[in-house]
């Protein structure tokens, strides 16, 4: 496997990463290897088909009366119901 070296992290971000790798169980390097992975190999998806779906649920959306504060008050009493 291949190593890799990284120098002049800001010690923000160093102290931002050690904090997240120990909320995770994780050593340093393998929070690393985590981040890494995830942003370079997760698929973003194809940006049209995301835009076409984002522009037919607010069109679908539109046909909804605007929320006021008296249904937003009414949500949350029956949410507590």
């Amino acid at each position: 496997m291949a190593a890799l070296t990284l120098r002049n992290i800001p010690d923000d971000l160093y102290q931002i990463l050690k904090k997240q790798a120990m909320h995770h169980h994780r050593s340093l390097n393998k929070e690393v290897l985590y981040l890494l992975e995830k942003v370079l190999r997760d698929d973003p998806g194809d940006d049209a088909a995301w835009l076409l779906q984002a522009r037919e649920l607010r069109n679908s959306l539109a046909e909804l009366p605007p929320l006021d504060d008296s249904m937003l008050e009414q949500a949350k009493r029956e949410g507590r119901a």
